[in-house]
């Protein structure tokens, strides 16, 4: 399934690649995959695209470990998190490494990098 997370302009969308086995009904885990974040590594988005096709071709085989990995997961896929910024790698501007505003993607996730603990004695 493809959702539109955005339009970035009126050419290049934000998409949401969702693939999980549509047999399965019960709640499972969900595993996301963002690609692209730094528009001048250009490998990372490429990537994406020989992993989709990967996963296609190991459902459409019955592969065992594919077919093991979406009965336990929905893969959620965003191929190119920064596609303006891509533009301007793709028009000459070989060392971007921001969105069109300037900031990191990969630097500004508000993520809190180490262990947390919860009290549960009350």
């Amino acid at each position: 399934m493809l959702d539109d997370l955005g339009q970035e302009d009126k050419h290049l969308q934000l998409n949401l690649i969702t693939i999980n086995d549509p047999k399965q009904t019960k709640a499972k885990l969900g595993a996301y995959f963002i690609f692209g974040e730094h528009p001048r590594e250009l490998i990372s988005s490429e990537l994406s695209q020989f992993f989709l096709a990967e996963i296609c071709k190991g459902y459409s085989k019955k592969d065992k470990q594919v077919m093991k990995m979406l009965k336990e997961y929905t893969l959620y896929i965003v191929h190119d998190a920064n596609p303006l910024g891509r533009k301007k790698v793709d028009d000459g501007d070989s060392c971007n490494r921001v969105n069109e505003n300037g900031v990191d993607l990969n630097r500004n996730y508000d993520a809190h990098w180490q262990k947390t603990v919860e009290d549960i004695s009350d």
